[in-house]
């Protein structure tokens, strides 16, 4: 694999939103990647497999998937027929709603820490429902109307406040995310993501959101399954790992991510990848 093809791990989206229905003999993108945008794809094709992060499972026909800003992922069509799916991606800014709602729309994006995070299987009665929605998403999108852009947002806000309810039955999480601790864990998420290199700590976050390290640590657990450290790990393992692939040293990965030593990310690594960063690249590098 050449330089300017392991670059392509990072997928910088132009514009602000994107909504379309794609056929294709198999998946656009064979490579692990990251987007800076957050996706909602459903798979309308048997024979679909996700790898994300360290996992790796077959997707039943009428799925969704979830992606963040952080999830490592590859999807790989192994059908013989098409490779039929809606994709919607958005960027954070794009919603125009306040923060509070803005948390609930986003929560099926940052709920992790448990098998399948990125999975969400409906009723098959729900399919064409789902297909109805993006389609009426994408019908506002391509008419020009008064106010368009605000009724855009607000058609998609509608849409994901039915993902998220469905998200959250389904994973069996609780659904209350209207206040202002849930908003300050998405600001604690969203500062996360872009300062994952830093010395971030729970005291540091609990310090800028004005909470205690306690509160802050309950809250976060609620929102998305796991503690802070937990999340903070997994964004700097995903992290490692698109690096890794991108052709980076095994020293400037660990530099890159926050890691306090070489040794430290090796065995941390090691631990939840399953083989060390030189491994991981090596083997991402022949796929």
């Amino acid at each position: 694999m050449k330089n300017t093809d392991r670059a392509d791990n990072f997928e910088d989206l132009s514009g602000q939103f994107s909504v379309s229905y794609t056929e294709s003999a198999e998946a656009p993108r064979k490579n692990y990647h990251i987007h800076d945008a957050y996706e909602v794809t459903l798979v309308l094709s048997d024979g679909v497999v996700l790898d994300v992060n360290d996992e790796s499972y077959p997707v039943p026909y009428g799925s969704l998937l979830l992606f963040n800003t952080v999830d490592l992922h590859r999807i790989r069509y192994t059908g013989g027929d098409v490779y039929r799916r809606w994709v919607i991606w958005f960027k954070h800014g794009f919603l125009r709603e306040s923060e509070q709602t803005v948390c609930g729309l986003l929560r099926c994006f940052f709920a992790r820490g448990f098998e399948r995070a990125c999975l969400l299987t409906p009723p098959p009665e729900r399919v064409a429902e789902l297909c109805a929605a993006y389609q009426k998403i994408k019908d506002t999108a391509n008419t020009h109307s008064y106010m368009q852009s605000e009724l855009l947002s607000l058609v998609l806000a509608q849409f994901l406040i039915e993902v998220n309810d469905l998200y959250l039955k389904t994973h069996q999480l609780q659904g209350n995310t209207e206040d202002a601790a849930s908003s300050a864990v998405y600001r604690a998420i969203l500062y996360i993501g872009e300062n994952f290199a830093k010395d971030v700590s729970r005291t540091t976050l609990a310090r800028m959101l004005g909470m205690t390290e306690r509160r802050l640590c309950d809250e976060f657990r609620r929102v998305t399954g796991q503690t802070t450290a937990q999340y903070i790990l997994s964004v700097r393992i995903a992290a490692a790992c698109a690096f890794l692939i991108r052709g980076m040293s095994v020293t400037e990965v660990c530099e890159k991510t926050g890691f306090e030593n070489w040794s430290n990310f090796s065995r941390t690594f090691r631990h939840h990848v399953g083989m060390s960063p030189k491994q991981y690249a090596m083997h991402n590098r022949q796929i």
